[in-house]
């Protein structure tokens, strides 16, 4: 996870992720850092914020805030990913989003 804010995404290992029409399918690292870097790259003003982060086990729940530029104000997107992992491999991603929220630019923006 401390790769994701340094936009450190080659360090993202081969990752199963359960899609939002509950399919689940493997996507190729490759694949995936290049989904992630031009999604990330092609939203303005993105910052992330980890707010906290738990493990237990294999298991690894990261709270954390994501927002975005949105016409004059920000858009701020709260919410907790899960990671499974074996083998220092992360093997599974669920993502459980909790609130967005609009908040104006500050005057320095």
């Amino acid at each position: 996870m401390a790769a994701v804010p340094a936009a450190d995404l080659f360090h993202l290992r081969d990752v199963e992720r359960r899609c939002h029409r509950c399919m689940e399918r493997a996507v190729a690292r490759d694949r995936l850092v290049a989904f992630l870097a031009g999604t990330i790259g092609a939203l303005s003003g993105y910052q992330l914020d980890i707010d906290r982060v738990h493990a237990a086990g294999t298991v690894v729940t990261v709270e954390l805030r994501e927002t975005v530029d949105d016409g004059d104000e920000r858009l701020e997107t709260s919410e907790a990913v899960v990671f499974d992992a074996a083998g220092g491999n992360i093997t599974k991603v669920a993502v459980y989003l909790q609130t967005s929220e609009r908040h104006p630019r500050a005057v320095s923006e």
